[in-house]
């Protein structure tokens, strides 16, 4: 299982087939019947799908794309008790730290801190670099 989450992750990000790709990771992991399959494995607390998922999820909320229909509060219902589970083992994920930030501290002047701060993290890792810019718009859309 974990090899297929790791599969489709990259696949959603590298794939230059279809535009949008990206939100095949947010929806299959917030999918009923598949997603807590997919769940459990992103819950083995890697801060690397942790933020992943994060990002797929921030991506596809503005998708056009029919295929990868996410609900709107996925972050807050999914996301977020992931990122909380992953900081309490004393990860310092800048993307968990953000949804902890934004959905139960309700502190929006850090929030807008640190996506500058996931700005910075996307652009420098190899999956997400091409995302960096949609990821940075789409966390200032959710925080505003």
């Amino acid at each position: 299982m974990c090899w297929l989450a790791h599969w489709l992750m990259m696949y959603s990000f590298t794939s230059k087939q279809e535009i949008l790709n990206n939100g095949l990771f947010a929806t299959v992991l917030t999918d009923a019947s598949y997603g807590p399959h997919f769940l459990r494995v992103v819950q083995m607390r890697s801060k690397n799908l942790c933020r992943y998922m994060i990002s797929s999820i921030l991506i596809s909320r503005a998708g056009s794309n029919p295929k990868y229909q996410i609900g709107k509060d996925v972050l807050e219902q999914k996301a977020l008790p992931i990122a909380l589970q992953l900081l309490t083992t004393g990860s310092d994920d800048v993307f968990a730290t953000f949804l902890k930030t934004l959905y139960e501290d309700y502190d929006i002047e850090a929030a807008l801190a640190l996506v500058d701060k996931m700005d910075a993290v996307a652009k420098g890792d190899l999956l997400l670099s091409g995302f960096a810019a949609d990821i940075k718009r789409e966390a200032y859309i959710l925080v505003f």
